[in-house]
Formats: structure tokens, sequence, C-alpha cells
């Protein structure tokens, strides 16, 4: 495993050292030089040399000139070897291009005539783009968006059409006979105009998302306004029932006091009538002895037999039974007096109870109405708070809308002039124009004559790569030439500003020299690359001609059926074993076979082929991939070996990607075109693309999960490239899983093997599973995936069980 970054070097890793090399014996070189001319020859000049001044004027000029001298001689060394490389290129291109003709005899006949269809065709589409993009400056300025978006939207279409009828012009051109460049210049001058009005829709998308966002902002402010005035009148209300509470408590505390007062007035009353029934016992308990003892008068007076006696004492007798009936009386009375002082007593305290309670209520219910009032009254604060950096982002999307729009209607304006200028150039287009010669390097007068030939010698090598490139299609693939050279596309990268014009003026002071030279070595290494992609365009060429040379046409269009049948997914199925086509396709066929497949867990004895698991693909009966229940614990790795820390059996997945893009995929329109990467990967490269304002190139990527999915890379219908490499010690067979989010294809060392159905669909880790051979070192890796709308995402895991190693056939001896 290794989670490393891959190298960066130029096409694949394959980059040559020779520019860098050359640049530092050359640095070398003009320092000697520098103090050869400034070494003093006489006692003046030791004294000339000591001034301030460090060199004269026309030492300086000398000097650079010197230099100037020999930063050229480097360039037109490079430009040679640019020539070199296109004398090859069209000699190769030449022989395919007559294989096409070959191939196709009636598009060859008609060629001419088509040229010329197709030219006014291109042309009556070019005009007409133009007419739509006036009509949209027109509803621009009018402020008529939807008028706008219709106009825009035709140009678009009217600009689509020309693109193509120029591929057709050059179709026909190359079936023809006739040179290219210019047919390529013009497709070159109308993907200009079509970026400019791609630039221009991409600002008006953004002033259109502006517009939505502010809506939606908007809706927003209106919400939380609605809230806050919400909040508004809970606070009022709260503060309506806090108040009622403390008047409620007041009442209470107020009813508390009064009933106490009234509890102690009853009190006393009580403790009066106690007193009172006291006494009144008292009272009854004296009457009681003293009719006790008039009874006992009474009964002396009987027992004595005087009359007056007896009288006297039944009448003494008599009132004390009458006193003594009068107090009970009053006994009675001061218990019922005692009973009812009691009860009323019972009663205040229970008003008190009562009054508390409704106190404790209130004080409760005031508490909550507080802690109510609080909360609302954060919440309001809350509410205000945010409505701020609403309105700040009203302002923020209102005033990018100007910004994109202005952008938008200067775009639109750029796009009308370079749809002119594509339009003078179809005009001016001869369909007779003879080849156009190759400026020799001993006619170059200047270092920008120089530089500019590099840069014209690069194109015209990436054109007659077009041209192999195409026709190899046409012919494997078996689709038309003009089908397979709108799908072809071989983008030169886009390179640093260079100011050209110092190339070649003489610098008079230090500083002027430094900025001559620094603009010099830039040429040269700009040039430098310039050879180092067109000769990667030439071996690939020499491949293509190497394996016409070794493998006949039949063939390779049988090759390539069979590779297309068994990597799509709707030929080949959800499982397919890819590696008899990667060995034929490497070259290895006859010279490795696999090793006997792995057996699975619960099979029987190595000598047992009958119980080894198969899965039936079609009619083919093949091996049956790994579980895919394992991937969930899946872990990072990029190099495969015997080495320790590399897990010996289970799943592993690939976490380190250069990922490219957005490319141009609206309606789904490219949804097959070959975009640079599936020509030629250099990770250094800069691309311009419809479906950004700004260049695109490889962006690092590393993830820490399976799904690489990369949240910052984000647009609709637009395809994306990643690509990475793969070590294996030796050559390997091993199962792969792929998947992605939406449509994706795979290659592995240049050969596709997999390819998903067109349908719009969400990321699944084993949609499909292929069994593929790794080459012994490195292997190239491009995965290409398209993306609707929405995120995007793709994987790609290798399992380390069911794995073989490929071992060479030995040759058998009688």
């Amino acid at each position: 495993m290794n989670a490393k970054e891959p190298s960066r070097s130029h096409y694949c890793g394959t980059s040559s050292p020779r520019w860098l090399v050359g640049s530092i014996a050359l640095h070398v070189c003009l320092l000697l030089v520098i103090l050869f001319l400034l070494r003093p020859r006489s006692e003046r000049q030791i004294t000339k040399a000591n001034s301030p001044s460090v060199t004269s004027v026309e030492r300086m000029e000398q000097l650079s000139n010197k230099v100037r001298e020999l930063k050229a001689r480097e360039l037109n060394r490079t430009v040679e070897s640019l020539e070199d490389t296109l004398v090859e290129i069209e000699e190769l291109a030449s022989a395919k291009t007559q294989e096409l003709r070959e191939a196709y005899p009636e598009q060859t006949e008609s060629a001419a005539d088509d040229l010329t269809a197709e030219h006014q065709r291109a042309l009556q589409a070019q005009q007409d783009a133009n007419e739509k993009l006036e009509k949209a400056i027109a509803a621009a300025e009018a402020d008529d968006s939807q008028q706008l978006t219709e106009s825009r939207d035709e140009a678009i279409e009217e600009q689509l059409t020309a693109e193509k009828a120029l591929a057709e012009m050059a179709t026909a051109q190359v079936l023809a006979g006739g040179p290219t460049e210019a047919i390529e210049q013009l497709i070159e001058l109308q993907v200009n105009a079509s970026q400019q009005l791609a630039a221009a829709r991409l600002n008006a998308q953004e002033v259109a998302a502006a517009r939505e966002g502010i809506r939606q902002t908007e809706g927003q402010v209106t919400h939380r306004q609605q809230s806050i005035e919400r909040r508004q009148e809970q606070l009022q209300s709260i503060a309506k029932e806090l108040e009622q509470r403390r008047q409620e408590l007041l009442a209470a505390e107020t009813r508390i006091e009064t009933v106490k007062k009234a509890q102690e007035s009853q009190t006393e009353k009580l403790a009066d009538a106690n007193a009172a029934h006291q006494a009144a016992g008292q009272a009854v308990e004296q009457t009681r002895e003293n009719v006790q003892a008039a009874q006992a008068k009474l009964q002396e007076a009987r027992q004595g037999g005087v009359k007056s006696q007896q009288v006297a004492a039944q009448h003494a007798l008599s009132a004390a039974l009458q006193n003594e009936k009068t107090k009970l009386r009053q006994q009675q009375n001061g218990r019922t007096n005692i009973a009812k002082q009691q009860h009323q007593a019972k009663v205040a305290e229970n008003a008190i109870k009562t009054a508390e309670h409704r106190a404790e209520v209130a004080r409760r219910r005031i508490s909550l109405s507080e802690k109510r009032l609080k909360e609302t009254e954060t919440a309001l604060a809350n509410e205000q708070r945010k409505a701020v950096p609403q309105e700040s982002e009203i302002h923020r999307q209102r005033a990018l809308i100007s910004t994109a729009g202005e952008q938008s209607k200067k775009k639109l304006a750029d796009a009308i002039a370079a749809q002119q200028q594509a339009i003078a150039a179809s005009q001016a287009f001869e369909l007779t124009a003879p080849p156009a010669s190759t400026a020799a390097t001993t006619n170059l007068a200047t270092t920008q004559e120089a530089f500019q030939l590099a840069r014209d010698l690069e194109r015209k090598v990436a054109e007659r790569f077009k041209d192999i490139r195409a026709a190899e299609l046409a012919l494997v693939q078996q689709m038309t030439p003009s089908e397979a050279r709108q799908m072809v596309s071989v983008a030169l990268p886009e390179r640093a500003d260079l100011d050209e014009a110092s190339l070649d003026q003489n610098a008079r002071t230090q500083a002027a020299m430094q900025r001559n030279l620094d603009a010099l070595t830039q040429a040269n290494q700009q040039a430098q690359t310039m050879d180092d992609f067109a000769k990667s365009l030439l071996a690939q060429a020499l491949g293509v001609q190497q394996e016409g040379l070794e493998i006949s046409l039949a063939d390779r269009q049988q090759d390539a059926a069979r590779e297309n049948n068994q990597s799509a997914e709707e030929q080949g199925g959800a499982v397919s074993d890819m590696t008899a086509v990667m060995a034929k396709r490497s070259g290895r066929q006859g010279a490795e076979s696999p090793s006997p497949p792995a057996q699975l867990a619960g099979a029987g004895g190595a000598d047992s082929p009958a119980k080894i698991k198969s899965t039936t693909i079609g009619a083919a009966q093949q091996e049956a991939p790994p579980s895919p229940r394992d991937m969930a614990r899946a872990v990072p790795a990029r190099r495969f070996s015997g080495e320790g820390g590399v897990p010996s059996s289970g799943w592993t997945y690939v976490d380190t990607w250069y990922i490219l893009g957005p490319f141009d995929n609206a309606g789904r329109a490219n949804i097959h075109k070959q975009f640079p990467p599936e020509s030629l990967v250099d990770l250094d490269a800069k691309y311009r693309s419809s479906a950004s304002d700004a260049l695109i190139g490889w962006e690092f990527y590393q993830s820490t999960k399976a799904k690489i999915a990369p949240r910052h890379l984000q647009s609709d219908y637009v395809i994306y490239y990643a690509w990475t490499e793969l070590h294996f010690e030796s050559a390997t067979d091993a199962w792969i899983a792929v998947g992605s989010d939406d449509r994706s294809d795979l290659w592995i060392n240049d050969i596709r093997v997999w390819s998903s159905s067109d349908t719009l669909k969400v990321w699944r880790i084993d949609e499909g599973m292929r069994r593929v051979r790794f080459q012994a070192g490195l292997n190239k890796i491009l995965y290409r995936v398209e993306n609707g709308q929405g995120p995007w995402a793709f994987s790609l895991c290798v399992s380390l069980d069911q794995q073989a190693a490929v071992q060479p056939v030995t040759s058998k001896t009688n």
C-alpha cells in the first residue's frame, strides 16, 4: 500500500529531462561568456570595472546579443526536432489516410462535393448563430431574460451545427487528399466563439442562481420578519399576562394579611369563650354544691318536723335548682359559642392556606412568565441578529447579479466578435487552397519567429495526430469517418503568456538584460515542452502503425468489438473476465498465460476443478468474483507486492488520484466524445473548457474512503477524468470492482475494461466486477465519469483474493 502522491511527470511519467540538462549546460556556458566579456584588458578597464557603472551600454548590448544568440541556437535545435517529428507524423498520417480512403471509397469519391456542401452549411450556421447573438445582446440590453435565454440557446445550437459541419469539412478534405490546416483553424475560431458564448452562459447562470438565491433569501427574510412580529406579539402577551399574575399575587398577599388579622381576632374570641365556659363550669359546680346543701337542709327540716323550716328549705332548694338550671344553660351556651369560635378559627386558618396557595401559584406563574419572557426576548434577538446577514446576503447577491450581468454582456459582445471573425475566415476559405509549406529553420530571422514556428509546428503535429486517431477509430470501430472525427479531441495545452516582443530586444541595462534572459529561458522551456508533447503524439502514432503492421484490420476490428462487448455493462454484463482481451492487446498472448485460478473457500482439492464455484455470463463460464460484502472494510492501496504491510486477503481501494474537469456535456451531447486525456495524459497541461470560466488542470485528490466524491468540483452535465498508477511486483490477474455516479468508463493500460450503461444512476461500490490483467511495474489507470445533476462520485477497488500470477509459457521438449 502506498498513500503517496503519484509522480507528476509529463505525459504519464515518461517525459525526458533533456531540456533540463541542456538548460543547465547553457547557463554554465553563459556564465563563462559573461566572465570572458567582463574581463578587463588594461588598467583603464580595471578602473572602469571598479566604477559604479559595472558595464557600459555598448558592452551590455554586446553581452545581450551573445546571450540571445546562444538561446536562439537552443531554440532552433528544438524547432528542428519539431520539424523532424512533423515529417514523421505526416508520413504516418498519409499512410493512415490512404488506408481510410480505401476502406471508404464512396465517401472518398464524393469528398469534393461534400466539402463544398459542408462549407455552405457551416457558413450558414455561423451566420445564423451571429443573428441569434445579436438578438441575445439586444435582449440583454432590454433586460429581457426570457428572450436572452432563448436567443442564446438558439445561438449555441447553431454553433454546434457549425462545428459539426466544419468537422465534416475536415473529414471530406482528408478523404479528398487536401490539407486540413486551414479547416482546423476555422474549427479553432468557431470553438473559440462557442467558448465565449459558453462563458457568457455561465455568467448568465450565475445571475439566474443569484436571482433564485435572492428569491429564497427574501422568502426567508419574510418568514423571519413574520417570526419577529410573532415574537413581539408574544412579548406583549407575556408582559400583559405577567402584570396580571403580579396583580393576582398582590391580591393574594393582601388577602393573607386580612385573613390573618381575622384569625387573630377569632383566636381572641375563642380564648374569651373558653374562659367564659370555664367560669360557667365553675358556677355549675357551685350551684350543684348549693343544691346538695339545700337538699341536706330540706332533709334536716323534714326530720325536725318544723313546717316553716321545711317550707324555707323547700324554697331554698327550688332556688338552688333554678340557679343550677340557669348555670347549666349558660354552660351549654358557652360550649356552643366555643364550637362556633373554633369553626370560625378553622375557617380563618383555611382561608389563610387558600390565600397562601394562591400566592404561591401566582409566584410560580410569575416565574414561568418571566422565563418565557426572557426566552422570547432571546429568540427575538436571535431572529433580529439573523435577519442582518440575510439582508447583507441579498445585497451581495444583487451586487453579484450586477457584476455577472455586465460580464455576461461583455462576453456576449466577445462572442459575437469571435463569431464574426469565424464567419470572415469561413468566407475567405478557399476550397482548392494548395498545401501549406513548412518554413525552414534557416529562413528564421528572429528568435520570435522561431518561437512562433515552434508553436505552429506543434499545432500541425497535433492536427496530423488527430487525422491518424480519427482514421484509426473509424477503421477499427467501423464507424463513418465524420463520426469518428467528431468524437476525437486533441487539444493543445494552454501555456503561460510570454512577452514575445522582448525576445529580440537589445538590453541596455542589467535589469533589461535579466528580463530578456527570463523571456528567452521561458521561450526555450515552452518550446521544449512543445517538442515533448509532439514526440509523445508521434510515439502513439508509431504504436498505431506498428499494431497495423502486426495485426490485420479485420483482426483489429474483431479485437475492438470483443473489447467493447466484454467491457460494456450492457453487453458484457456486471461481471466479466477481461484477461484474455488484455493479454492479446498487450502483445503477451502466446508468451504468458495465467496460472490456474485460485480455489475458493470451501472448495475441494486442487485437483478438483469441478468443485470450483463459477458463474455464467451469457454463454461464457468463469470464476466467480470475491464477495463484495467485505468492501466495507477495504483499505487504501496503490502498490501490490509481497512486502510487509500489505494485506494478504480482502479488498483494497484506490485512494489517490489526479482529477481533471469539467468538460462540457450539456444535453449529454458529448457522452461519447473523446476529450484530450483519452489521447494523452499530461498532468501539467491546462485546457480551455466551455464548462468552466477558467482554465482547467489536473488536481491532486486523496480520499479516506473508497467512494471518491470531490465536493469542490461540482457542475451539472459535465465530464470529469481521473488518473492514477498502480504498481504490481509481477504481472497479475485480479478482480476489480467499479462504481460511479453517473455514467463511467475505465481504462487500464489504454485498454477499456469497463463501460457502464448510458443511464444516469447513483453510485454503488460493486456496480461492475471485472477480472483484469495488471502488468509488472506501473499500470496506468484512467477513469472517465459523467455527471448529470447533483453530486458525482466514483470508486475502484482491487481484490487481494483469487489473484493469479501470470506465468511465462515454457516450451515443451520431446
